[in-house]
């Protein structure tokens, strides 16, 4: 893989000289990557290893797969186009190349999956020693992360499972108050209305069935529902919904819009997020990042900012704050 993305980048590089030069590109591939570092296969299931060619428009390229040594006189598993079949629980782990061109390479490793005897979702107790749980709370709007373990042959000692090791299915009672984000990342998110739900995860098999026995549940309550908001236009001065302000700002002038969101009891919600919405774009250009939201003031006029809320007030009511701000550019004459 470290191959790969080094001459993947070493591509990229050479697309930003060509366009700078104005020379249209031939479409020859340059790289190759397979979708997964490890395949997990069932047995008696044929899997194919799925990889991509970049860039993504390249035509007239070979490829060419290079086994194990000792492929023909091992006989728990088949290999044919890209395609493998395990056909004996002896079956050992695997590394296949694939190779393009005769230039560009990449590996992947074939495991044959073992599926565990129970599983369970976990979380860190005060000891820091991860527990069983079959109740938790979230806080309104935020994502919440499935840990699930499963315990696996004679070994008691529940582990996580790998990336790719298994599918999954996720059933929510109730999807108004907790919604499913991620079924592939074991994430479900609530939608900020107050309640609770019975959120049930079963592992699936390689086509996508659930495995009979393997599934397990947990209760999950809503709590602290935004319950007021505010901003603040460069730490300066509060924003009001509803209200109009008049700025003289120099243009090209970057002002820091921060959201503040509050629990019943006062204390701020740290991970409420909002998306920003200009009702024009001749007033502001705006960006966001990990720092809050930025207007770049572009020049003189009236605009409609909408700070909306991802997550929800005790009512399940999307919380948004509106307000005008009216710029005049700084040295210009008022028309």
């Amino acid at each position: 893989m470290k191959k790969f993305l080094s001459i993947f980048i070493m591509f990229v590089c050479c697309a930003f000289v060509f366009a700078g030069c104005g020379v249209v590109g031939s479409g020859d591939a340059a790289g190759i990557q397979f979708l997964q570092d490890v395949f997990y296969v069932d047995k008696n299931v044929e899997t194919h290893l799925d990889y991509k060619v970049y860039p993504l428009t390249a035509k007239n390229y070979n490829i060419r797969y290079s086994l194990p040594a000792n492929y023909g006189s091992d006989t728990t598993y088949r290999f044919v186009n890209g395609n493998v079949t395990v056909t004996d629980d002896a079956f050992r782990p695997i590394d296949i190349d694939i190779n393009l061109n005769d230039a560009y390479t990449d590996t992947c490793t074939v495991r044959l999956r073992q599926y565990p005897k129970s599983i369970g979702i976990y979380k860190k107790n005060s000891e820091n020693e991860d527990t069983k749980i079959t109740n938790d709370s979230v806080y309104g709007g935020l994502v919440y992360a499935l840990n699930v373990k499963g315990i696996f042959g004679s070994n008691s000692t529940p582990r996580f499972f790998e990336e790719n090791e298994f599918n999954y299915q996720i059933e929510s009672t109730n999807q108004n108050i907790i919604a499913i984000e991620s079924e592939r990342n074991l994430l479900v998110r609530s939608t900020g209305k107050r309640g609770s739900s019975l959120v049930t995860v079963r592992v699936c098999d390689g086509q996508g069935n659930a495995v009979s026995g393997l599934s397990t549940s947990i209760n999950l309550t809503v709590v602290d529902p935004i319950d007021n908001t505010f901003a603040t236009f460069d730490n300066r001065f509060v924003l009001r919904h509803g209200e109009t302000y008049e700025l003289t700002l120099e243009k090209g002038y970057e002002a820091v819009i921060n959201v503040r969101s509050f629990n019943e009891e006062g204390f701020i919600i740290n991970n409420a997020e909002y998306d920003c919405y200009l009702s024009n774009d001749s007033v502001f250009e705006s960006r966001i990042d990990d720092l809050g939201i930025f207007l770049v003031v572009k020049g003189s006029g009236e605009v409609k900012v909408t700070l909306q809320s991802r997550s929800s007030d005790a009512s399940g009511k999307p919380v948004k704050i509106e307000f005008v701000l009216k710029v005049q550019i700084l040295g210009e004459n008022n028309p």
